[in-house]
Parts: C-alpha cells; structure tokens; sequence
C-alpha cells in the first residue's frame, strides 16, 4: 500500500529523533496543525481578555534627617519656596479624644 500525501497520519519513524540533527526540534511532531492553531488562538484570547499588570513605578525623595513623627509631635514642616509652614496637633490628641463606634446589633 503506498502513502496517500493528503493522509494527516504520521509514520512510526517521523517521531524518531535524529541524534546529529542539530535543528530545534519542531512542535509538528506533538502536536497537529489544528492543535497549534487553537493552541495560538487561546493564547491571543487570553492576552486580549486578561487585563495588563500595571507597572508601579517605585518613587523615592531623599531628604535629610529622621522622618517627622506626626502622631506624638504633631506637624511642624517648611511649606513651599516662600517659607511658609505646615502646622497640625498631634494626631494622639486628637484620636484619643475621637468618640468610639458603637455598633447596633440588629436582632431578625
């Protein structure tokens, strides 16, 4: 019987590798035409439905000296070219003078 070129069949030896074959190996061995091209429609669906990971950029200011500690000395910074200055209570204060949540339980 001889081979029908239109046959999608492979032949025992079309999956032997050759040992001085210095090519890279082919994906047509393990997998048929149609597999490849779902294969690669699958990949193009999962980028264009996948959202994008957003890159974050890291940004850094180096300024000298220790960072300001709002909550126990409050806030006290130069503000701006002109001098001016940012100034607020301790945060402590005012949390410790907050009022406390209190939940209603509702009964069904």
């Amino acid at each position: 019987m001889a081979p029908d070129p239109d046959d999608d069949e492979f032949a025992p030896e079309d999956f032997d590798d050759d040992p001085t074959d210095d090519r890279p190996r082919s994906t047509v061995k393990r997998a048929s035409r149609p597999g490849q091209m779902l294969g690669a429609a699958m990949l193009g669906l999962g980028e264009i439905l996948q959202p994008k990971p957003k890159q974050e950029i890291p940004v850094q200011f180096e300024t000298p000296g220790e960072p300001p500690d709002i909550d126990r000395k409050g806030l006290d910074e130069v503000f701006g070219a002109e001098g001016k200055r940012l100034s607020g209570p301790p945060l402590d204060t005012i949390k410790s003078r907050a009022a406390l949540v209190k939940r209603i339980k509702r009964r069904r």
